[in-house]
């Protein structure tokens, strides 16, 4: 029922009624609305005083007044992007394709299509409720798509462009309805043959059946070219394809009954022939409706990348596709965007959501200086940010661009089920050639029950299920905030007898409390030492200088000049500080002496210690889940960490892992050499460049949130949130993706089997074949897409 707010008594009442529900909402009341359609006409109303409502319907190019402060679309207006999302006519006009969040009724419809109609004389707009879609027709020269976007900002439904609209295609839609026209005129015309009538063998008899054979020669050639299209191209390619059974059993039909009839008897398949083309085009296009529904959420999950505004000197607005940004350009997102990359704070202040990342509300303020994380969502006002990493680098990069690679990897389950299918179809082959010789020579039943079998058989099974089973698989860790980067994540991950974690910014917040043990003024005043690390937290990720970076952001320094800053992997940093050589580190690395206590993180000035300070650690988000999770399956959890004995002593008793699993100051290479001397399957869970070089060497890598560069690009998997328990959700998506395997495999097999022996025994006609098959091919899509993890 369309939901219509309307006027219930005379303006001066200020009443409005959902014709809906019937519900009678005054201005000024907090009244429930049936949906946000109701609620945005209503608010429409008020937002007006009505004088302005009617006003809107009554003029002509009147300016809606609501949106506190709308969204710029002005890179809807860009050329090169605006081609992904729209198409040209040919009277010079464009379609728009375009999603519409919030649109959940008809009164959206309706508020939508009322307002584009005042604002926009010469705009018409389609839209699709089921799909929150809308196709605006527009004239470029007259209309710019910023602006008609802008207006359905304000109504309360933000746009983003729908770049998959080419997808669409007419051509399977045709195919079907020319092969169901042939279908209906062939069963007319064989009424004789079905009815056993007296005009069986007339003249009429021969002319019906020939007029039969042109419309299944019109069927072969148009609606059946796709099978044999396949069928040819696999031969090119040297392989067997699931459409040449198919083929065969279709031409071979075809070809016996076009002999019977020219030789004028003899049965013939006609129209079971085309009732199979019909019947497979049919079930196809479902299977590809079904596929399609499936890969529209995936996107929904995951980042679709567009232009990002690039300020230059003189703070114009340009244009950068997002996987270009580098480090140090200065971007402005709009209110409602996403933040492209993780950035330095330029204005003043910033409200951001972490909805996107996290799967839950999370505002946070924040201030200028202060870091917004990618994926952020900038809530009011335009914020400047300075890119602190490369697009490439950003978590929704790796998002988007690990989707597309997991989907088209092959790992080893997909190179076994493609194995597979292509020995059933060999198989298949086999089969049906000993039913056809069998059978001989009572051509009727031997070409029968051959057909059958060629049609019954679905290899599709396994080259469909396995691929649609990765996709479910990548769909449910990016809901848990973990991304598979590689099929080999989801394939080795429920094997994995041992998991090595790294202690530091690993199993412990990044954001430790540092305290100042010791300051020597001789070396240089604290106001100094505080300005060097603040400045630094520009410099270096790691753990340590963030750490002294927020205890020196607590003085509010200014930020000192450094220069020739030098990252040593597993010892500390250094950097050149007014003439001066300053090192931030481990004892030795700082040249402490022997007498002072080596567990502190030293700062020296030209091998003088300048500061001691002690970190103290938090656990990370979801570690004792994580932990408890992967002990309930008997898994081993060893720490390797270059920390001292007594940070991960106590790391290992406050997550219940034996004591002589922690191992404590190692380097790098002591961690690669524990990794190897480790005879089981084993996952190192790292975040630093220390950790790298166990992570190549194991056999599984998993890098957790805000993890150096070099540690993401040897990752299996990836956390893209701060909260470890998603390693945990991951290993139970993994086994349940395995159970699926199984699952699928099994109904596969079983009906395969089934299938073949009805058909070559000649319990199942032609006809049945054909129904049997789309179905197990839509069962298998619905056993690989609805498994959850338990």
């Amino acid at each position: 029922m369309m939901h219509v707010l309307v006027q219930e008594q005379s303006p001066s009442n200020q009443q409005v009624k959902c014709q809906h529900c019937d519900t009678l909402l005054s201005f000024g009341s907090t009244s429930d609305f049936c949906c946000h359609g109701c609620e945005t006409a209503y608010n429409f109303i008020r937002k007006l005083h009505l004088d302005d409502y009617y006003r809107l319907l009554k003029e002509k190019n009147a300016t809606p007044l609501l949106g506190k402060e709308a969204r710029q679309y002005d890179f809807l207006d860009h050329r090169d992007f605006q081609e992904s999302f729209s198409e040209p006519t040919s009277d010079d006009r464009r379609i728009a394709h375009l999603y519409l969040k919030n649109l959940e009724c008809y009164a959206c419809i309706w508020v939508c299509e009322k307002a584009l109609k005042k604002t926009h004389p010469e705009v018409s707009i389609s839209l699709n409720m089921a799909e929150r879609k809308a196709q605006i027709s527009f004239d470029p020269k007259t209309d710019t798509l910023s602006s008609i976007a802008g207006v359905l900002d304000q109504l309360g439904y933000p746009v983003a462009p729908d770049q998959n609209f080419h997808e669409d295609d007419k051509t399977p839609l045709i195919r079907m309805g020319l092969a169901f026209f042939c279908l209906m005129n062939i069963m007319l015309l064989s009424t004789i043959e079905y009815l056993g009538s007296d005009l069986e063998g007339s003249i009429f008899f021969h002319l019906f059946r020939y007029i039969s054979m042109g419309l299944a020669t019109l069927a072969i050639a148009v609606p059946g070219r796709s099978f044999y299209q396949n069928t040819i191209q696999a031969f090119k390619r040297k392989t067997l394809h699931l459409d040449f059974p198919i083929s065969l059993a279709l031409l071979t039909s075809f070809l016996y009954s076009s002999y019977n009839t020219m030789q004028g008897s003899g049965p013939v398949f006609f129209d079971s022939m085309v009732a199979i083309i019909f019947l497979l085009l049919l079930g196809r296009y479902i299977q590809s409706q079904v596929l399609k529904k499936h890969h529209r959420q995936m996107a929904t999950e995951t980042f679709q990348s567009k232009l990002v505004r690039i300020l230059d000197s003189s703070d114009s607005n340009k244009f950068k596709d997002t996987h270009r940004l580098i480090k140090g350009d200065r971007i402005r997102v709009m209110p409602g965007d996403i933040v492209p990359v993780k950035g330095k704070l330029l204005s003043s202040e910033a409200h951001i959501n972490l909805e996107f990342m996290t799967g839950e509300q999370n505002f946070l303020a924040k201030r200028k200086g202060e870091t917004l994380a990618s994926g952020s969502t900038n809530l009011d006002h335009p914020i400047d940010l300075e890119c602190l990493e490369d697009g490439t680098q950003s978590d929704l990069y790796q998002i988007e661009s690990g989707s597309e690679r997991l989907l088209q990897q092959k790992g080893q389950t997909l190179v076994t089920s493609e194995k597979i299918a292509r020995f059933l179809i060999l198989f298949i082959l086999i089969v049906a050639s000993m039913v056809f010789i069998y059978h001989l020579p009572n051509w009727d039943i031997a070409i029968s029950r051959t057909v059958t079998t060629l049609l019954i058989a679905c290899p599709c099974a396994f080259g469909l299920g396995a691929p649609l089973i990765i996709a479910r698989a990548l769909q449910l860790g990016l809901q848990q905030q973990l991304l598979f980067r590689n099929q080999k994540g989801i394939e080795l991950l429920p094997r994995i007898d041992t998991f090595f974690f790294d202690k530091t910014g690993t199993l412990t917040q990044t954001a430790c409390r540092a305290e100042l043990k010791h300051h020597d003024p001789a070396v240089a005043s604290i106001t100094s030492l505080a300005a060097v690390l603040q400045e630094l937290k520009n410099y270096s990720s790691h753990h340590m200088i963030q750490s002294m970076s927020l205890w020196a952001s607590q003085r509010s320094p200014s930020g000192a000049v450094i220069s020739d800053f030098k990252e040593t992997i597993g010892q500390g940093v250094s950097f050149t500080f007014e003439g001066s050589e300053v090192r931030i580190g481990r004892a030795e690395f700082c040249k402490a002496p022997s007498d002072l206590d080596c567990d502190f993180t030293f700062v020296s000035r030209d091998h003088e210690i300048w500061a001691q300070f002690d970190l103290e650690e938090a656990l990370q988000l979801g570690a004792h889940e994580l932990i408890e999770g992967l002990q309930k399956h008997k898994k081993q959890v060893h720490v390797l960490s270059g920390d001292r004995e007594d940070r991960v002593s106590a790391i290992n008793k406050s997550l219940a892992i034996e004591s002589r699993a922690g191992q404590a100051r190692l380097k790098p290479q002591d961690k690669m050499d524990t990794i190897d001397q480790n005879s089981s399957l084993s996952a190192m869970v790292g975040n630093g460049i220390n950790d790298s070089l166990a992570m190549a060497r194991s056999t599984l890598s998993i890098a957790v949130q805000d993890s150096s560069d070099q540690a993401k690009a040897c990752s299996d998997i990836l956390l893209l949130s701060p909260n470890l328990r998603a390693i945990y959700e991951g290993f139970k998506i993994a086994k349940a993706c395995q159970k699926a395997f199984y699952r699928g495999f099994s109904f596969a097999i079983t009906f395969n089997i089934l299938g073949i022996s009805l058909g070559a025994t000649g319990y199942l006609s032609p006809v049945v074949a054909a129904i049997l098959m789309p179905i197990s091919s839509l069962t298998v899509i619905y056993l690989s897409t609805s498994w959850e993890a338990k």
